[in-house]
């Protein structure tokens, strides 16, 4: 009996001694790769948590003097359940027109935490202020395109592709004149719309020619045919193109459309008078006119010094996109809806024909 006692001491003070053992060596990390190999069945004792909390935010705009809600576009969740959320806004001035950086940090009860840097943008309603933006360059068209912006005294935007590398010299030189230059795609191709991967891999691709020539990537994109393609649905699921829309700004970008229209893709060949028309709208405070510095487009260069002077003389400034705070974005949902109608008529039809011959198969027997 003694000599039963004597060993339940021994393994009590064992487990006991080895328990307490282990937990300093997981709480100065010592074990960490230890334990991820050997899974020991300690009784009360949590395995060591080294997950930082999951965190998404997205940018925002407010008027001036408006109050923001900044838990409006955040998600956090970490594995243990529990986290605290920290918001710096520190820096934000709601009272005077600017971009400024809110930042979001999330912390969970071990210490691991996660942060990110998201824009504010504060806007006032009484300026007025107009983006020009062409996609698909650079072309031989840039040259002149730049030309007219210095002499204008205004600043543009160009969402550029891979398509000419021959012009690639162009994009330095947009950008050393104040330009902005943003992402549009590597190859312009619309399978680039398959997956997150073939998209982001383009983007990718896109974007180390951009740091090429300016130094650093842009956080401006703007998808081929905009978010309210409906081309991306010969390559995926219908509610990819509005995942993507939310990937894209979970990543640090922001996605920009715009809100006028040149008509310039209506044609090679469009009449000068008619994308000077379609574009000479005083349409909002803050206009963002879609154009194209694609090779053929030589009507929308001609066009675009009356466009610069309309705009002059409805007292728009000209601005240019390099802030997320920005936010120009179709309704996607229309679109949608749209694709739907489209694929229920198609079964429709497809469910009439095949009845039509059904029938004339019967009569004919």
């Amino acid at each position: 009996m003694r000599l039963l006692k004597k060993i339940f001491l021994i393994l009590s003070a064992t487990i006991i001694f080895g328990s307490l053992a282990i937990v300093l060596l997981r709480a100065t990390h010592v074990a960490d790769g230890f334990f991820e190999h050997v899974d020991l069945p300690l009784i009360g004792i949590e395995p060591s948590d080294t997950i930082a909390p999951s965190l998404s935010a997205l940018p925002m705009e407010v008027s001036l003097g408006q109050r923001p809600d900044y838990m409006k576009s955040v998600e956090v969740s970490d594995n243990s359940g529990h986290f605290e959320l920290d918001i710096d806004t520190s820096q934000v001035d709601l009272n005077r027109a600017g971009d400024y950086p809110v930042v979001y940090t999330a912390t969970d009860s071990i210490g691991n935490q996660t942060r990110q840097e998201v824009t504010l943008r504060v806007t006032n309603p009484n300026r007025r202020v107009v983006y020009l933006t062409f996609d698909d360059g650079p072309s031989e068209n840039t040259g002149e395109i730049l030309r007219i912006l210095r002499e204008e005294g205004a600043k543009a935007t160009f969402f550029i592709t891979a398509q000419m590398p021959r012009c690639f010299h162009y994009i330095s030189q947009a950008y050393q004149e104040g330009n902005a230059i943003a992402a549009h795609s590597y190859s312009h191709k619309f399978s680039i719309y398959s997956s997150f991967k073939t998209y982001f891999d383009d983007l990718d691709r896109i974007e180390q020619i951009i740091e090429r020539y300016t130094g650093h990537r842009s956080p401006i994109i703007r998808f081929p045919g905009g978010s309210s393609n409906m081309a991306y649905y010969r390559y995926s699921d219908i509610n990819f193109m509005d995942s993507l829309c939310r990937e894209v700004q979970h990543r640090g970008y922001q996605y920009v459309d715009w809100n006028l229209d040149s008509q310039d893709a209506s044609g090679n060949h469009a009449p000068a008078a008619r994308i000077v028309s379609s574009s000479s709208r005083a349409i909002a405070r803050e206009v963002c006119l879609l154009m194209h510095d694609a090779e053929p487009k030589k009507t929308t260069v001609q066009a675009l010094p009356a466009i610069i002077r309309f705009f002059k003389s409805q007292g728009y400034e000209f601005g240019t996109l390099t802030s997320t705070g920005y936010i120009c974005h179709h309704n996607t949902a229309s679109i949608r809806k749209l694709i739907l109608k489209k694929e229920a008529q198609k079964k429709a039809k497809e469910k009439s024909q095949a009845a039509q011959i059904h029938d004339s198969l019967t009569s004919s027997n």
